[in-house]
């Protein structure tokens, strides 16, 4: 099994959030020890512009 975690907090290691995910994902691979976790941090990766093009092409 793979799970996907997106981290998107600007803190980084000074998140609430993704503290509790940290958390939540080593109780579950102690339950699952066969899952495969990809994180992707938004704040490390090149996304694409959202810009006003992108949100009429969404109407």
């Amino acid at each position: 099994m793979r799970l996907l975690n997106i981290q998107s907090s600007p803190r980084g290691s000074k998140s609430a959030s993704i503290r509790v995910t940290n958390a939540f994902l080593e109780a579950y691979r102690q339950a699952c020890p066969g899952v495969m976790v990809d994180t992707l941090n938004v704040w490390e990766e090149k996304l694409p512009d959202f810009d006003q093009e992108a949100i009429g092409a969404k109407y």
